[in-house]
């Protein structure tokens, strides 16, 4: 398992990018795309064609995800 970078207690309206998300757990950027696309990881909005890893992800389900 990764040591697992910081990341603040999230508020309801707090939103995390999928690359904060994959920068906090350090996991490579299409672990935590693959999950988005899987439907593992719950995104606000679509995952944008231009750039999939500025999709973002309520605080609580980013919190959660970098914990796993």
């Amino acid at each position: 398992m990764h040591a697992c970078a910081a990341m603040p207690d999230a508020a309801e309206s707090d939103l995390y990018s999928l690359a904060e998300i994959a920068a906090a757990a350090d996991v490579a950027d299409a672990v935590v795309l693959d999950l988005a696309a899987r439907g593992h990881l719950a995104l606000v909005g679509p995952i944008p064609d231009a750039a999939p890893m500025h999709a973002l992800v309520a605080g609580p389900a980013a919190i959660a995800a970098v914990r796993a």
